[in-house]
């Protein structure tokens, strides 16, 4: 008699996978700043890859030193704000983890 695999019940294919996928990229995506796309026809495509271009034709880096650098370690949230531009979409990673040391 064979052993069950684990996960064995989870077809590649299903629509509940699908959706946990997209949730996972979307969480992904969310984190670190970025965006996904899931385009279904080549239009869909053509439309992403005009949206990137465009994007990366108007981006910033931003860089900074918290003035009390404690190396332990720990997550230190980002928050970036941009007063009186309403019109300005902004896209930042949630947070990063400062160096042991």
């Amino acid at each position: 008699m064979r052993k069950a695999r684990k996960g064995a019940g989870r077809r590649l294919g299903s629509a509940r996978h699908h959706r946990a996928q997209r949730r996972r990229r979307r969480r992904y995506a969310d984190a670190t700043g970025g965006r996904v796309f899931f385009p279904l026809r080549i239009q869909e495509v053509t439309s992403a890859f005009k949206e990137i271009q465009d994007e990366l034709r108007s981006q910033y880096v931003l860089a900074y030193k918290p003035e009390n650098f404690v190396q332990n370690g720990s997550y230190r949230s980002i928050v970036l704000e941009v007063p009186k531009r309403s019109n300005v979409k902004i896209r930042v990673r949630k947070g990063y983890y400062a160096p042991k040391g």
